[in-house]
């Protein structure tokens, strides 16, 4: 079933786009033998154009809010990647995640997602969603002549050195609450180089990015993260238009962000 974008404004089309990572993510109610369905669920994504298979496990600590009461569990998520090694989606007990790396357009992303819903529906069958959300990572570097200061608005750009280091430039964040259960986070930093990924993602992305994280010169890290926490039952329809809802936001969002100059530049 094709995804139709609701969208306030036209699609931007940037030949030159910084954004280089994106992410939608459904949260469920748990399910405990979710291993269980791995056969079935590796022969539908392979059949889908995810012949690739890793497994990943990490440690997770819980303390539940009782700082002498800390307790560690293993948690085991199965990762299908695609044969560009520029898709994939990660299943655990918990989640189901869609990452890409070389990202077409609004619509096809939603239409991989959509996709991805219905396999895991059709074999572990979820019942509950907790929390939608999508991210988008854009790393801005200078281009055709125009610094950072002319490619990101000036009510973003801090000129007090942050206390993080004298690499970090500049560092930004707001919270933004949209509606009653829906957030939007914007997170953006400055520096003269380093590693270009969020802390919390860059050990774990395993696909082929279009551009080294690891920078030499100076850039900026857009991280705009967009969720909805109301429960909802684990229907695609239901899913999907939340995610759409989602996505119009963060468009409006980076459009907020950047100037028109950066737009220009991008094309």
């Amino acid at each position: 079933m094709p995804v139709k974008l609701k969208r306030t404004y036209p699609a931007l089309k940037l030949a030159k786009t910084p954004l280089i990572f994106v992410l939608a993510q459904v949260r469920m109610a748990p399910i405990a033998n979710i291993s269980d369905y791995l056969p079935k669920l590796q022969e539908k994504f392979r059949q889908e154009n995810f012949p690739l298979l890793t497994k990943r496990e990490f440690r997770v600590e819980d303390n539940s809010g009782k700082p002498t009461a800390t307790k560690t569990d293993t948690k085991v998520q199965w990762e299908f990647i695609n044969s560009t090694r520029t898709t994939s989606v990660l299943v655990d007990e918990e989640s189901l995640t869609l990452e890409v790396t070389h990202y077409e357009s609004g619509d096809v992303f939603l239409e991989t997602l959509l996709k991805a819903i219905n396999i895991l529906k059709d074999i572990a069958n979820p019942t509950i969603v907790s929390r939608i959300g999508l991210r988008y990572i854009d790393l801005i570097k200078p281009i055709e002549g125009l610094e950072l200061k002319d490619l990101v608005k000036k009510q973003l750009r801090d000129d007090v050195l942050s206390s993080r280091g004298e690499n970090i430039i500049h560092n930004w964040t707001v919270l933004k609450q949209t509606d009653s259960k829906t957030r939007l986070l914007v997170r953006y930093k400055e520096a003269k180089d380093g590693f270009a990924l969020p802390s919390d993602l860059g050990p774990m992305i395993s696909l082929k990015l279009k551009q080294n994280p690891i920078q030499t010169s100076c850039f900026g890290l857009l991280d705009t993260d967009h969720f909805n926490y109301e429960e909802c039952p684990f229907d695609a329809e239901v899913i999907i238009d939340r995610a759409c809802m989602l996505h119009d936001a963060l468009d409006i969002s980076f459009r907020d962000v950047v100037t028109e100059g950066a737009l220009k530049a991008w094309e």
